[in-house]
């Protein structure tokens, strides 16, 4: 059965010049990256669809939320320059998010820190690189996993063992 995965491309509207630099059609492929993992992963698309204002924390905490429940395996959050999204996200226990500017940045989240949410900069990087950052870290697996993985495991362990001692746990 495909996994989950939802896709918020947000928009931080005028008054913050509009964060959200992609354009819609950029936005659909980044949401479906790829016909491989298309095969293996339902998308949801939960960005804004206006030119509105829209408050970063009204789109981010929603997919978060259903992160850190079980209701999805990871989310994708396009913003700005994916510092906001990544500094809500990381408020809810259970939810590792990782700032991506390039695929080498987002294949190491996922496989160094097993992230569960990947945060990318609508204004700083450009459709092409969005995708392949998608692309690279929805491929990556965690190496945390593999006969090697134990300095892997372990530090994560270690940042789970501070969410659970700092963060309240979703009911």
């Amino acid at each position: 059965m495909p996994k989950p995965v939802h896709f918020d491309g947000t928009s931080a509207g005028p008054a913050d010049k509009r964060a959200d630099e992609l354009p819609r059609s950029d936005r659909q492929n980044i949401s479906s990256p790829s016909p491989t993992l298309a095969d293996r992963h339902v998308i949801s698309d939960l960005a804004t669809d206006t030119d509105d204002a829209a408050d970063l924390p009204d789109h981010v905490n929603p997919t978060a939320l259903a992160v850190a429940r079980g209701e999805v395996d990871r989310g994708i959050f396009v913003d700005g320059v994916g510092y906001g999204s990544a500094m809500i996200a990381n408020k809810i226990a259970g939810v590792y998010a990782a700032v991506c500017q390039d695929p080498s940045c987002a294949e190491r989240a996922h496989s160094h820190s097993n992230t569960s949410v990947p945060c990318i900069g609508g204004k700083i990087i450009g459709s092409a690189i969005a995708l392949e950052i998608v692309r690279v870290w929805m491929a990556t697996g965690w190496l945390g996993e593999g006969e090697d993985g134990e300095r892997y495991a372990r530090r994560v362990n270690k940042v789970k063992e501070i969410d659970a001692r700092h963060l309240v746990p979703l009911s």
